[in-house]
């Protein structure tokens, strides 16, 4: 890769990375509001945080990831090649989502009472 590569790869990564400002914006407040709760439910705000730390490396791994791959393709990347290169990648990307909605769904229901038993 050459100086002009690797500034073509920048500016393709803020790109990348303006398209999903909104949430990183939303995974921000998440960290901050989790650690706010930390104190007052440690488990929930655990599984929050680790949820949002995951959909965090999807954004920021995907992002880096296309913008790397398009660099590839442009210079000596096969068709075939990159196919299964962005089927992996979207694949990685997919798997760290699923498991960051999973604990974010942990942290909505985790320590919640049954109807009908009173709040101590």
């Amino acid at each position: 890769m050459s100086g002009d590569d690797f500034a073509s790869v920048g500016g393709a990564l803020l790109r990348q990375l303006g398209w999903q400002l909104p949430v990183l914006l939303v995974c921000a407040i998440g960290v901050v509001l989790a650690l706010l709760f930390w104190r007052r439910c440690p488990a929930a705000a655990a599984l929050a945080l680790i949820g949002v730390g995951l959909l965090l490396l999807a954004a920021f791994g995907q992002a880096a990831a296309a913008a790397l791959i398009a660099s590839l393709a442009r210079s000596s990347m096969s068709g075939g090649g990159y196919r299964w290169v962005m089927y992996g990648s979207a694949m990685a990307g997919s798997v760290l989502r699923a498991a960051a909605v999973g604990c974010l769904l942990a942290a909505a229901l985790i320590g919640r009472k049954p109807r009908g038993e009173d709040a101590d």
